[in-house]
Parts: structure tokens; sequence; C-alpha cells
């Protein structure tokens, strides 16, 4: 069945009120048994070819005229065929959605991250940021972040493997509820976490509302808090200058209120932490170079637990944009759908990526390739399989030869009026008209006279405007 055939069966479909599976049966296909429901092979390379100028038509005048089918390489094989096979049409997105451009890569993506992979115990949550600079009403300007300019997106991974499970990009619309933007965003990320899992996150986030939410999930929290965040206890916000400004290096000091633990260590600095799984004794041994009488020397000072725990579980987000950075497939575009689209094209790698190195240490011996499989060599073999290129095939060699140009065409190099260089001598132009004699070493081979061309004598136009009309 052809795409115009199923546009014409999806459309009749809607003004009888049946579902598009109900379609397909009807036409004598059974939905997923075939690859090729809706449209040929041919037709799907064409569509998937013109994806981006079929998706750059959305919004304009002629929007209510388009309709695409859904990419093949976005539909899925195996268990579920047939489903999300129908056709998009873009008359029925939401024009007050900031996303819909992306939306079903984006809701696609999101369903994937959370069925392909459980997170461990410890999971970060943190923002991340694209990077673009194009026209949108939710770019954000974040000066602390090494990409200043882009979009926002909120991620939780998993602090182990750096694995994304869930994102969310900020387009200042988000419902915020009667907690707050941050509380509902943690929420929303962890909201298919399981029971027993600890929750890091930074200052932005932390609260011991938050906190208390996610206890009912039997959810636990650490983090670094705020001192003006509501519940953080007034004894160590009052004092808490001079205590970082007298306090030796390793002092610490906390107060419990029943689950709620707030802690204050001084490093370099005074840090404030937020637990509910942690004790306020518990701590461990660090080193750090400090300076004595003039002379560096090394000291040993107590850390807290919940200060080691947090360094070790809160980098999840931050590797996982190291990992992205290293060969980012996003390129300078100003439009910031694009952007969006690349970058989720790179989440995907990067999951990808981790996903295989957890599996294989999981399987030792079952795969051929090396376990510590470079992240570059891992792309080049991604790029391989979905180009169906074989590994040990020459590359293709580039040909350099010009391009042919028609005979009825070209031009014999004589007509041209290419300047050249030669001996100095005065310029035909400044004779003619009278002016004063000036010599010059650029002439005109067809002409063979001496012309200026510079800013202030551009005789070698004015020459040829009045010669060759």
């Amino acid at each position: 069945m052809d795409a115009d055939e199923a546009l014409r069966l999806i459309q009749d479909a809607d003004q009888a009120d049946l579902p598009v599976e109900d379609i397909a049966c009807s036409s004598g296909d059974e939905v997923g048994d075939s690859d090729n429901d809706f449209i040929s092979s041919d037709e799907e390379d064409r569509l998937n070819d013109d994806l981006f100028s079929d998706l750059e038509q959305i919004g304009s005048d002629s929007a209510d005229d388009i309709a695409i089918p859904v990419p093949v390489a976005a539909r899925g094989r195996g268990a579920g065929r047939g489903r999300g096979q129908a056709i998009v049409d873009f008359r029925a997105e939401d024009i007050n959605d900031r996303l819909r451009k992306v939306r079903y890569l984006h809701d696609h993506l999101q369903a994937a991250c959370k069925r392909l992979f459980i997170p461990g115990k410890c999971v970060s949550v943190d923002e991340r940021m694209v990077k673009c600079k194009g026209r949108a009403p939710f770019t954000q300007y974040m000066p602390k972040k090494p990409v200043k300019w882009g979009f926002k997106v909120f991620a939780a991974c998993d602090a182990q493997s750096s694995i994304v499970v869930n994102f969310e990009v900020y387009t200042g619309q988000q419902p915020g509820g009667e907690n707050g933007l941050t509380h509902a965003v943690v929420m929303r990320l962890v909201s298919d976490v399981r029971a027993g899992s600890v929750i890091y996150t930074d200052n932005f986030y932390t609260s011991e509302t938050l906190a208390t939410s996610l206890r009912t999930k039997r959810i636990s929290l650490v983090g670094t808090v705020r001192a003006n965040r509501t519940g953080f206890p007034a004894v160590l916000r009052t004092n808490m200058k001079q205590f970082e400004k007298h306090a030796e290096r390793g002092a610490t000091r906390y107060v419990r209120n029943g689950d709620h633990l707030y802690q204050q260590w001084k490093d370099k600095r005074c840090v404030s932490m937020y637990s509910n799984i942690h004790q306020g004794h518990e701590h461990d041994t660090v080193t750090r170079n400090v300076k004595i009488d003039g002379a560096h020397q090394q000291m040993e000072v107590q850390r807290p637990m919940c200060i080691r725990d947090y360094n070790s579980s809160m980098g999840g987000v931050d590797t996982f944009d190291q990992l992205i950075e290293t060969h980012r497939v996003l390129r300078k575009t100003k439009k910031y759908w694009k952007s969006l689209f690349l970058d989720k094209v790179d989440v995907c790698a990067v999951n990808a990526y981790r996903l295989f190195h957890l599996w294989q240490s999981q399987h030792p011996g079952v795969i051929s390739r090396r376990c510590n499989l470079q992240h570059s060599d891992f792309r080049c073999n991604l790029i391989r399989q979905l180009s169906s290129i074989d590994e040990h095939a020459p590359p293709p060699k580039r040909s350099y030869r010009p391009v042919p140009v028609p005979q009825d065409v070209q031009v014999p190099v004589a007509q041209l009026h290419i300047p050249g260089v030669r001996k100095r001598k005065n310029c035909r132009n400044c004779t003619e008209v009278g002016n004063k004699q000036h010599q010059c070493v650029t002439y005109c081979p067809t002409c063979d006279v001496h012309l200026h061309i510079t800013s202030d004598h551009d005789c070698y136009a004015a020459y040829h405007a009045c010669h060759f009309p």
C-alpha cells in the first residue's frame, strides 16, 4: 500500500473514529508481518533523506498540506512491530508545544532510556547544556557553565556507568506545582527509579521538602544544600562565616532533625551538606596540601562520609557530557530544532557505548572485541554497521578530476580579460581621458594594455566598460 492510500485510509478512520491498526488489517495486510506496511523501500529511503527539509516546513503556511511517514530508523523492529508506523500529520501538532518539531524523537528516546537500562543504587541528577545560539524562546544563558548559550536539559544518570536514564528539556513551560520547579523536575526524572536508591543532587535541587517526597517512594537523598533553604538549621546559618574563617581544616559540625542531617565541613571553604542516610560522626581521612611556615606540607584531615559518597556519585552527568564533547556530531546552525535533534543522536551514541562496555564486562569472552574499546573506535564501528560497510574494505578513493564544462558555455582563455603583471608602463585609460600619466604593472593580456586596479584608480573596470559595453 502506498503513502497516498495510507493517508486516505487514516483520514477515513478519523471520520469513522477507528484505530490505525484496524485500517492496516482491513487493507489485507497483517500489522507487523511486512517490512513495508505502508510504503515501499524506495519511498522509505527518499523520505528519510528528505527528513530535514520536511521538518523545516513545520509551522510554515504550507504545513497544512504536509504529511510524511515516521522515519524507518525510528519505528523499531521485533516485538511491537506495526505500532508507530502511522503517518505523522503535522496538522495534529500542538502549536503551543515548543518542542513540537522534535517531540516524537524526544518522547521516543526518553521511553527507550527508561526501558533499556535499569540504573543501580546511586543516581545523580544535574543539568547539562546543548550549545545553540539560534532564535528560540527558551534559550538559556548560564555564565558558569562551559557551554554558556543553549538549551538547559535536566538529566538523571546512573552514577557508576554514566548512562542517561531520563531527561527533560527545559522550555520555560514545565509545571512546577506548589513546591517549585526543581522539586517537580527531580520527582519526574526519578519516577521510574526503584525503591532503595539514593539520589545525589547539587544545591540547586536539594531541599528538605524534596527529601520528604522521595521518602514516600522509599528513595533517599544526598546533596549540597543552600543555607537559605527551608528547614536549614538557624544555628548553622547565623555563624557560618565565622566557622569558615576561624575553624581548622577538617573541622565539622552537624545538626540532626529526625532523619534529616545537616552537616558543615571546613575544607578550603565551608561546605554544607544534607543527607537522610548518613550519621554525623562517620568520617574517613584524606590528604591535603597545606602551607605551614612558608613551606608546603601534606596533612591528613577528617572528611564526613556524606562528602565522600557525594564526590564519588555526583559526576554521572558531567562524565556523560565529557564523552559527548569528544566526538560531538552537533554543528553550528541557527535552526534550534536541529541542535536538539543532533544532540539526541549524541545521547544515543554515548548511551550505546556505555551499555556496550557494561554488557561486555558482565559477559566476558562473548564478544571478540577488546574490552578497552575507545569511544572513537566504537563510533567508527557503529557507522560501518549502519552504513553496511565492510570493516576490511579499502577506503573509498576520491576523484579530484575537474568537472568538464559543456562546450556551449566554454569561453577561450584569451577572451576572459584576466589581469596580469609585467614591466611598468603608462595606464591606457588615464592617457585616453586626458589625466596625468600614471604608470602601473597590471595589464590586460587580451587587450594588451596597462590599466590600474586600485581603490583610487580602478581603470581596469572603466576601460572595459567603455570598450566592451
